[in-house]
């Protein structure tokens, strides 16, 4: 951390890249490329040297990205956000997109779940089955052949009874 005059009773606090990168866990990789984008550049960079600085009124930007980031947003459009300086009405929108997207993912992951629980189920029945008539245990193959059969079986007489 350096400290630089910003006026008499004003001083400026700088970060290197490297310290920046350790207080939000990002790599210094993801801050270049923030640059690079000019969605997240160093208020100052050493010609000398070609360190990147950053000054302390800057990280309340970059935790916002990082949020952005960490709830599904993309660079892009997160940096569109940025280029409209984090306009009200469009971050409104995306935050709408980004719930409709997780709530999305949440009935997918539900679904999954319940295969997921269907696939157990028959793969207990069928070993169950299996122990009882004092054969040995069916192969991996032919038992994700069965457990698929067993869900076609279950959903093909679902759908009849409920079409019925």
């Amino acid at each position: 951390m350096l400290d630089y005059a910003g006026g008499c009773n004003n001083p400026v606090v700088y970060f290197k890249i490297g310290e920046i990168a350790a207080m939000f866990d990002i790599s210094i990789r993801a801050l270049r490329l923030y640059d690079k984008m000019r969605l997240f550049s160093p208020e100052h960079a050493d010609e000398q040297t070609g360190y990147r600085y950053y000054a302390a009124d800057q990280l309340p930007l970059l935790n916002t990205i990082l949020v952005l980031k960490a709830i599904g947003v993309k660079l892009i459009g997160i940096k569109q956000l940025v280029d409209h300086g984090l306009d009200p009405g469009q971050l409104v929108n995306t935050m709408k997109t980004m719930k409709d997207y997780w709530e999305n993912q949440i009935e997918i992951a539900g679904f999954n779940i319940e295969n997921i629980e269907k696939i157990k189920s028959a793969a207990f029945s069928k070993l169950e089955q299996n122990e009882k008539d004092g054969g040995e245990p069916p192969d991996a193959y032919k038992m994700a052949r069965l457990v698929c059969l067993e869900n076609i079986k279950t959903e093909t007489i679902l759908s009849e009874a409920l079409w019925l």
